[in-house]
């Protein structure tokens, strides 16, 4: 997995995950001691604020002009 090799990166500040299927982004932030931990959003009007820049994202506008579709009853996501 990508991220693992990413958390070694020790000039890494901020690592984001945005699902195209779903409202869910991932915000995944060191702490002091080197254990990265994760904030979840899940809300069309959740915003987050970066740690690593001066700068807060609004889903809304990170998944402005997605349509999701909804499953399938019975199909394995």
């Amino acid at each position: 997995m990508k991220f693992t090799h990413y958390q070694r990166i020790p000039t890494l500040q901020e690592y984001l995950l945005v699902d195209s299927e779903q409202v869910l982004v991932e915000q995944w932030q060191p702490d002091g001691a080197g254990a990265w931990h994760c904030t979840t959003f899940t809300n069309l009007g959740d915003t987050l604020a970066l740690g690593s820049v001066p700068a807060a994202l609004a889903l809304a506008d990170i998944y402005r002009n997605t349509s999701f579709t909804a499953p399938t009853a019975g199909a394995a996501r």
